[in-house]
């Protein structure tokens, strides 16, 4: 029961300072948070590959047995990068908003006064809103 107590009177204190951070600060928390989070998933994903190629080495492995450890490890391998973009999607405003962007349809960013220029060194493609330019080597 004290335990309990002492929990709860700890996450208050923990509550009452993360209500006191700064923008900045808050910020900072929040991109540490995204980063441990996409490293212990990474961790995760990455287990059985690892383990999968330790047992080889290390012991003489039923090759069948090998090869459906291996193949889950490679499973695992992609969702990885499958959950770090749910991860980027969730946690993320600012990728949300960009990812939001991206998929606008060409004629709502403009593109329907487009024209390319190619020279040798480099790429210019103009909108009606802004010019990008691509530098090619």
């Amino acid at each position: 029961m004290t335990h309990i107590i002492l929990f709860n009177l700890k996450v208050r204190k923990a509550n009452r300072l993360r209500q006191s951070l700064t923008q900045s600060q808050s910020l900072e928390l929040s991109i540490t948070k995204m980063l441990l989070c996409v490293v212990f998933v990474f961790g995760i994903c990455y287990l059985p590959m690892g383990g999968s190629l330790l047992a080889d080495y290390s012991t003489n492995l039923d090759p069948t047995l090998f090869r459906k450890i291996y193949l889950f490890g490679v499973l695992s391998t992609s969702v990885n990068s499958a959950v770090n973009f749910m991860i980027y999607c969730f946690m993320s405003s600012k990728f949300r908003v960009v990812l939001m962007g991206l998929w606008k349809t060409p004629t709502s960013r403009g593109a329907g006064n487009c024209r390319a220029t190619n020279s040798t060194s480099s790429t210019t493609i103009s909108t009606a809103n802004s010019t990008n330019s691509i530098r090619t080597e």
